[in-house]
């Protein structure tokens, strides 16, 4: 596999910012990405830099294919491949026509016939679409694979399957789309659950993505179909399904951190080098799978490409999904580590300035957070203005981690709020703001419906109850820590004094879910 190899980056390529991306000091330092990283580059480099975001393709240069993907790769902008056969202005002739290809379409299914049907013919759609917006650059031909995971009354084949594959016993989404790959001997393949639907353009546009040779896998975006019920309306704006409209590499600490096999096209040969599905995993086996294909290439999610599904249709429905949801995070940390299913992942001076400004001292949080911002300028140097940078840059860092620890306040560690109360008045008064800053954030975050909000706000909490009490099972059942625990990070450094006391609560916590 070829993780983002600057020598497969075409010339024609184009390189556009992301729309975070922050220019400084005449374009030689670039700040964005997530983690939010900063970036110094040369008088050439910057110039470079300026002419690709100005429209001009990325050229033959070895060095500029390098700081393309490197920018690719920390988040800072994105590659734009050009269709093959177009022509690219300023490069001569665009790439050779690519060679005509079979895609395989994968929908497992169990005991849900009605969403099957909605599926297939929606796949059916695609047929059409796809070999138009493809017939300038391949000749592309659309297998349709049903894999019926011992459903109680097996599903008859629908127009357009080619292959039905009956197992005798359920054993799970990983089970059944493994299956499937194992029947199959295309280049791409593309998994589609049962009841999703496929906006027209969508299965065109996930098999150009791989025209980037560095790309094993992508994704679009599927948002939840807008239905009359309550849970639906919720669903709406709060889907684990919808990762949002920025595009992005996926990987844990990344802007969009995994992507769901609801939709997700793949090399099959690099699902091969990854190991395939874990069957045993029976939630999260589609974040399992995605992180190891992202140690071999890039999986890309492209929010302008799209899908829906039906929402949960009733409350218990959607809790008990949450909560299996939240069950799978103790066997993925036990597979990829701490880091990448922690609660939040936050600077050890934010953790500060929020544990001040929550215990009743808010000038004691503001020194801190500007005594950051100092700490952080000679850092700096030598940009225009290195105070004001740093300031500016201190506050968004203690912003987004404030909003990063009321998150898991809210769900993974909602338990503990509500037992705060018996361990004393300091405790109490700590859940109290906790719970107010909680609520504040879905109001903040929520849909803005006449109404709707104390609707919203009481699915909601139920929906964290619900994830954080599968997180807590998880981790007493696999006698793990990573899913409670958060990743301190730090910049500029904290003294050592502050990372052990917050290390060493970390610890104590562990030692006593161990036992």
């Amino acid at each position: 596999m070829n993780r983002g190899a600057a020598a497969d980056l075409d010339a024609s390529c184009l390189v556009e910012p992301t729309p975070d991306l922050r220019t400084v000091d005449g374009g030689r330092v670039l700040i964005g990405g997530a983690p939010l990283r900063l970036l110094r580059l040369a008088d050439d480099g910057a110039a470079v830099v300026r002419r690709w975001f100005a429209g001009q393709p990325v050229g033959d240069s070895p060095a500029h294919r390098r700081l393309a993907r490197r920018l690719e790769e920390g988040g800072l902008a994105h590659i734009r491949w050009p269709a093959a056969g177009a022509e690219t202005a300023g490069s001569g002739p665009g790439r050779r026509p690519a060679p005509a290809t079979t895609v395989s379409v994968i929908v497992p299914t169990h005991d849900d016939h009605d969403e099957l049907a909605r599926t297939l013919a929606s796949l059916s759609d695609h047929r059409t679409a796809t070999t138009a917006a493809t017939a300038a650059t391949a000749a592309t031909s659309i297998d349709v694979v049903v894999v019926d995971d011992g459903s109680s009354a097996p599903p008859e084949p629908g127009p357009g399957v080619r292959l039905l594959l009956r197992r005798r016993r359920a054993g799970g989404p990983a089970a059944a789309r493994q299956t499937g790959l194992d029947a199959i001997d295309t280049d791409l393949v593309v998994f589609v659950d049962a009841g999703v639907v496929l906006a027209r353009s969508t299965l065109a546009g996930l098999i150009r993505a791989f025209d980037d040779p560095a790309v094993v896998a992508a994704a679009p975006r599927v948002r939840s179909e807008p239905l009359p019920h309550p849970v639906a309306r919720y669903e709406l704006h709060r889907s684990p399904l919808d990762l949002g409209p920025v595009e992005s590499l996926v990987g844990p600490g990344r802007a969009v951190p995994y992507v769901p096999t609801a939709c997700l096209a793949v090399r099959a040969e690099a699902v091969a080098a990854a190991g395939g599905f874990d069957p045993g995993l029976r939630y999260g086996e589609d974040v399992d799978l995605v992180w190891r294909l992202g140690r071999l290439g890039h999986v890309r999610y492209l929010p302008d490409l799209g899908a829906t599904h039906r929402p949960r249709p009733t409350l218990p429905a959607l809790l008990t999904q949450r909560r299996a949801y939240g069950s799978s995070a103790a066997p993925l940390a036990e597979r990829h580590g701490h880091e990448a299913l922690a609660p939040c992942r936050v600077s050890g001076w934010t953790v500060a300035v929020v544990w001040l400004a929550l215990s009743g001292r808010p000038v004691a949080a503001g020194l801190t957070a500007v005594g950051t911002g100092l700490a952080l300028a000679p850092k700096l140097e030598p940009l225009p203005d290195v105070r004001a940078e740093a300031m500016a840059l201190t506050l968004r860092g203690h912003w987004y981690g404030g909003r990063s620890i009321v998150t898991a306040v809210a769900r993974t560690w909602a338990p503990l709020v509500l037992v705060a109360p018996v361990l004393g008045p300091r405790a109490a008064r700590l859940a109290r703001v906790a719970a107010v800053v909680g609520v504040a954030r879905r109001l903040l975050d929520g849909p803005r419906r006449p109404g709707a909000a104390a609707l919203d706000l009481a699915i909601g909490a139920a929906d964290d109850l619900a994830y954080a009490a599968g997180v807590w099972e998880g981790a007493v059942r696999h006698r793990i820590t990573g899913p409670l625990r958060p990743v301190l990070t730090s910049w500029p450094e904290p003294g050592p004094g502050l990372m052990a006391r917050l290390t060493g609560l970390a610890e104590r916590a562990g030692r006593a879910i161990r036992r």
